[in-house]
C-alpha cells in the first residue's frame, strides 16, 4: 500500500542546449514533465510512496515562465490522483513558486513538521541540558506560533533577524497578552554565550556564523542533515537525499495519512495562500483560550484531528510567505497546528527517530549542518 507521492527535482540543473532559457519553456513539457520515478520506502517506519521526479534543477525551474511551471504542477498533481494518493510530498526547493495553486491535490511542504521538530528539540535541551537563553535566527512562516508554545519554558526567547521589525509588534502583543520574555534583535552571533541555545531556520544566515564556538547550534535549513540518522541513511541508500528539504515533507505527508481509512480524502483544491501573519490582534474566537492550558485539539477556526486520529492535509496547507497581508491568522492557531503535528508524532513514536537516547544528545548540532553549495 502506498501512503503518498513525493515531487522532487534534481540536485543540479540539466546542462547544455535545451537547458538554455530560449528553449526551456518549449521543450520543458515534452522532455522535463514529472514523472513517477520509483518507490520510495521509508523501511522503519513502514511507510511507502512514489518520487514523482521532475528532471530539472532549481535553476532550471526558475528560469521556465509561469505558465510552463502551473502546467508542470497541474501534471504532477494529476499523477498523484491517477494512482489514488492523497497527499503530495514536496521538495521544499520548490515552495516559493506563486503558481504552486494550480496543483489539485492537497500538498506538504513539511512547515508544521519543522516547527513541531523545533519545539521537540527546543523542550529536549531545557530540560535535560539546560540553556540560558533560546535564540530563533531567521524568518520562518508561523514562527510566532513556535515562539508561544515555548513562552512556559521559563527560559528568555530572543529573536534575530535581519529584518527585526517584522516581530516587534508579536513581541508586543506576547509580553502583554501571555507573558511571554521575549525580545528582539538585529541578528549578532557575538551575542550568544556558551549557556545558550540557538535554532537556524535560515540558511543566508549559516555563513555568518561558521567558526562560532561555544553555543549549542541547531541547524532546522533545508539543507540541513543528520536530525534522524536511520531515516536519512534509509532514504540516502535510495539515492534520494535526505537532508530536510526531503525529509520534512516526507514525513509531514506520513503523519497526514497516519490511520486514515481508504477513500478518506475527498479530491478537492487546496488554497495554498494561508500564511500565518503576524496580527496585533487574535482572530475571532481565539481569546477564549489561553496558552499552555488551551487545547491543541478544539481551537476554535482550526481543525488539527479527526476522529481516526490523522490530521488533514488542508489544515496543513501553508505558504511560505512569512509576512503576508493579504490574511491576518492568529499566531494562536498556527500554535495549534503545531501542536497537532507534535502529538500525532508521539503517537506514532516519530520523535525518538530525532532523539539520540544512548548518548543524551541532540544528532543535529553545528557539526551536521551541511550547506548548499
Amino acid at each position: 500500500m502506498l501512503d503518498f507521492a513525493f515531487l522532487d527535482i534534481l540536485t543540479g540543473d540539466k546542462r547544455g542546449l535545451l537547458s538554455r532559457k530560449f528553449f526551456l519553456d518549449t521543450v520543458a513539457p515534452l522532455f522535463y514533465r514529472p514523472r513517477v520515478k520509483k518507490i520510495v520506502n521509508l523501511n522503519p517506519l513502514a511507510i511507502n510512496g512514489y518520487q514523482v521526479l521532475m528532471p530539472l534543477g532549481k535553476g532550471n525551474w526558475s528560469a521556465l515562465n509561469g505558465d510552463t511551471r502551473g502546467r508542470l504542477w497541474r501534471e504532477s498533481g494529476q499523477l498523484a490522483e491517477e494512482f489514488g494518493l492523497p497527499v503530495l510530498a514536496v521538495n521544499r526547493a520548490l515552495r516559493f513558486d506563486p503558481v504552486q495553486q494550480a496543483i489539485s491535490v492537497p500538498v506538504t511542504w513539511g512547515n508544521y513538521f519543522i516547527l513541531a521538530l523545533a519545539l521537540v528539540l527546543a523542550e529536549e535541551v531545557i530540560n535535560h541540558y539546560g540553556a540560558d537563553k533560546l535564540f530563533l535566527v531567521g524568518d520562518f512562516p508561523g514562527l510566532p506560533g513556535l515562539i508561544s508554545l515555548l513562552g512556559d519554558k521559563g527560559v528568555p526567547i530572543v529573536v534575530q533577524s535581519f529584518h527585526p521589525g517584522r516581530y516587534e509588534h508579536i513581541a508586543h502583543h506576547m509580553l502583554y497578552d501571555q507573558g511571554v520574555a521575549m525580545s528582539v534583535g538585529y541578528f549578532h552571533p557575538g551575542s550568544w554565550s556558551p549557556g545558550d541555545a540557538v535554532l537556524l531556520f535560515d540558511a543566508s544566515y549559516h555563513r555568518f556564523i561558521l567558526g562560532k564556538k561555544g553555543s549549542l547550534l541547531i541547524g532546522l535549513t533545508d539543507d540541513s542533515r543528520n536530525h534522524a540518522p536511520e531515516l536519512e541513511q534509509s532514504l540516502a541508500h535510495q539515492k534520494v537525499d535526505g537532508s530536510l528539504k526531503n525529509l520534512a515533507p516526507i514525513l509531514e505527508a506520513h503523519l497526514v495519512t497516519a490511520r486514515r481509512p481508504p477513500g478518506h480524502y475527498p479530491q478537492k483544491k487546496v488554497a495554498l495562500d494561508w500564511t500565518p501573519a503576524f496580527a496585533s490582534t487574535p482572530s475571532p474566537g481565539a481569546g477564549r483560550f489561553t496558552h499552555p492550558a488551551f487545547s491543541g485539539l478544539k481551537a476554535a477556526g482550526s481543525s488539527p484531528g479527526d476522529q481516526e486520529g490523522g490530521l488533514d492535509p488542508a489544515d496543513l496547507a501553508v505558504s511560505d510567505t512569512p509576512y503576508s497581508t493579504s490574511r491576518i491568522v492568529s499566531y494562536r492557531l498556527v500554535a495549534d497546528k503545531i501542536l497537532a503535528v507534535r502529538q500525532e508524532g508521539e503517537r506514532l513514536n516519530l520523535w525518538g527517530f530525532f532523539l539520540d537516547k544512548d548518548f543524551r544528545a541532540l544528532y543535529n548540532t553545528i557539526q551536521g549542518i551541511e550547506v548548499a553549495k
